[in-house]
């Protein structure tokens, strides 16, 4: 799963490729029905999940590439996370691998319906950095914590995996 500002900026494909496999379905969090119509991710088991804000004409041009979900928006006026994830449940998606960027990331983990999580460290130093959620927590003790933590080096990075608490 991937946000539409993902899509927008980086254009994947979330396709298997490094090795033999069957593509999974991919999932675009995408409000206004801002993916293009030449984004990779389109295409064979590509589902966009929007709300009502959408153009007749947008709808036409995006169906005939991937499945859409008319979705229920959040409080923030947004595609809902938790009802994504229910249609998924019904379209018998078991499992979801968020890929996205802040706002994906922020609006899963504000709802809970993280249970994994896996955070690459690399050996690099951007000083402010493009931060990775939007949560605010200004005490230690109100942070997620993950727990039954693993630790694997990838080349020069560092894979940390562990469950949310």
């Amino acid at each position: 799963m991937v946000g539409v500002g993902t899509v927008i900026t980086d254009n994947p494909s979330l396709t298997v490729r490094a090795v033999k496999g069957k593509n999974p379905h991919r999932i675009v969090m995408d409000t206004n029905l801002r993916t293009p119509k030449d984004a990779n991710i389109l295409g064979d088991k590509c589902v966009v999940a929007t709300t009502d804000g959408i153009s007749k004409e947008r709808t036409d041009v995006l169906a005939k590439k991937a499945k859409l979900w008319l979705l229920a928006k959040n409080g923030n006026g947004r595609v809902d996370i938790k009802e994504v994830i229910k249609r998924a449940g019904e379209e018998s998606m078991t499992s979801i691998l968020i890929e996205g960027g802040e706002e994906v990331f922020t609006s899963a983990l504000a709802s809970n319906v993280v249970d994994k999580v896996y955070l690459f460290v690399a050996p690099k130093i951007l000083g402010d950095g493009i931060p990775f959620t939007k949560l605010s927590t200004p005490k230690l003790k109100d942070a997620l914590t993950l727990h039954k933590l693993k630790y694997k080096k990838i080349g020069d990075d560092i894979l940390i995996s562990g469950y949310v608490k």
